[in-house]
């Protein structure tokens, strides 16, 4: 199965829930830590991982080597083509559960897609959302300036729950520096503004 999502907001509450449910042993493998490694290094981590017992839940995050493939040109992306195609042939004859987890799920290969049993998505969160997540971002100590209305960003501001998370950090870490506990709304609107940029989005 293939979870897909806008916010990569508590995956580790996500991979608790799916033990929870699931009621056995999992390995978690990151592999967005993994980017550098060539189309043959990530073929025998892989292979590795899918040794495992039957009935093992593995979760990868940011699979970029099962993107689209690329227009053969020479005997290079033949030989990258070839590996990307054995890495989908594994991923379908392991004996177990596999669910993987992206962001980009237009980026992913059609030939790939078509194997998960299930596609699930995660929408950005709701205002409602959005505000209890600004509500308990905030160290206890810090105190928000009198200009700041929490509602009123949360409805201004359509933003994944990491990318808020992000923004109370700068917003905190721009206090700290300045030796202060109070939190102002210029500080909070400067990291949604650097959030967004990250994104594409004008500001």
């Amino acid at each position: 199965g293939l979870l897909s999502r806008e916010d990569v907001f508590l995956k580790d509450l996500r991979i608790c829930m799916l033990h929870s449910l699931i009621r056995k042993d999992f390995c978690v493998e990151y592999l967005a830590g993994k980017m550098h490694l060539s189309v043959s290094q990530l073929n025998r981590r892989l292979n590795a991982l899918l040794g495992l017992p039957a009935g093992q839940l593995i979760r990868n995050l940011r699979l970029r080597y099962f993107g689209k493939r690329s227009e053969t040109k020479d005997s290079h992306d033949r030989y990258a083509n070839q590996e990307v195609a054995y890495l989908l042939q594994r991923i379908e004859s392991f004996d177990g559960i596999a669910i993987l987890a992206s962001n980009l799920k237009e980026n992913l290969d059609k030939a790939f897609s078509r194997r998960f049993e299930s596609i699930i998505f995660f929408p950005l969160p709701s205002v409602e959302e959005r505000l209890r997540i600004w509500q308990n971002g905030f160290s206890p100590k810090a105190k928000l300036a009198p200009d700041v209305g929490l509602p009123a960003i949360a409805r201004r501001f359509e933003l994944s729950g990491g990318a808020i998370m992000n923004a109370i950090r700068y917003a905190s870490l721009n206090a700290l520096e300045k030796k202060t506990k109070v939190i102002t709304l210029s500080s909070i609107e400067e990291g949604v503004r650097r959030e967004l940029e990250k994104e594409g989005k004008l500001v």
